[in-house]
């Protein structure tokens, strides 16, 4: 009778080498995509700021608002920016009907 543990049954149990190549062989996971496309708007309300923005994702084109450097809203458009250019501007007419107003743009000096 031979035991669980004895060597020769061990070595029928072959285990995949483990390749020296790096990086490894075969198909490999790409990146996630992140990438910025344009700034929409900043409000500004007491001390905080409030930011939409359009993001270039794995599934298409994004709208993100952030407040206070946390993300609050997120929507997907696979085809074009038109959709989420019209969500922004009505979110961004909600938040000045509630005392939020526009940071204007800063010029340079001349």
């Amino acid at each position: 009778m031979t035991s669980p543990l004895d060597s020769r049954r061990l070595s029928e149990y072959h285990l995949a080498r483990v390749s020296d190549t790096w990086p490894p062989l075969g198909p490999q996971p790409r990146p996630s995509l992140l990438e910025h496309v344009r700034d929409l708007w900043t409000l500004r309300f007491i001390e905080s700021n409030c930011t939409a923005a359009i993001w270039r994702n794995d599934f298409g084109l994004e709208l993100r608002v952030e407040h206070g450097g946390e993300l609050i809203q997120s929507r997907l458009s696979r085809y074009r920016e038109a959709p989420l250019l019209l969500i922004a501007d009505q979110l961004k007419a909600n938040l000045i009907e509630q005392g939020w107003f526009e940071v204007p743009n800063r010029t340079p000096l001349g």
